[in-house]
């Protein structure tokens, strides 16, 4: 099952449901035909990609003909410790929601409109009938609905 091999990301959680497929009837060098044949494609081909990459230096750097910055255009001694702090941050809140989340199992009872489904998803977000009649726009541009 190619699904289990994207269940290890857990940084990059599975936001749309993709259906299980067969690799002998997926052709990557042809275009998709739909939404589900481009997720499809997209996973196969993160799949090939690896987790990091590590580039060589390939030109050398003097240093010594560099010019320091002029006083005023390099960032203050404040500046960069705000910066290392926000990082920080950052970082521990990905860490502390990492767990949260790996601690919980996804609500599997969410169910996502079909692709098919597309008119009745519209109809119902602009607040129209079961025949397609909309509430007509108000001055600015919103239906009663959306504001």
């Amino acid at each position: 099952n190619t699904s289990d091999q994207f269940k290890g990301q857990d940084l990059i959680p599975r936001c749309l449901p993709v259906e299980d497929y067969d690799l002998e009837d997926f052709d990557p060098s042809t275009p998709p035909r739909n939404p589900q044949e481009y997720l499809r494609q997209v996973q196969l081909e993160a799949a090939k990609c690896p987790d990091f990459v590590v580039k060589r230096q390939t030109m050398k750097v003097l240093l010594s003909i560099c010019q320091p910055a002029p006083d005023g255009y390099s960032p203050s001694l404040k500046w960069q410790q705000i910066q290392v702090a926000n990082f920080s941050a950052v970082r521990q809140s990905v860490v502390k929601h990492r767990a949260h989340w790996q601690a919980h199992t996804l609500d599997q009872n969410v169910m996502m409109p079909k692709v098919e489904d597309d008119e009745d998803v519209k109809n119902e977000e602009m607040g129209c009938s079961s025949r397609g009649v909309c509430p007509p726009l108000e001055p600015s541009g919103t239906t009663p609905n959306t504001r």
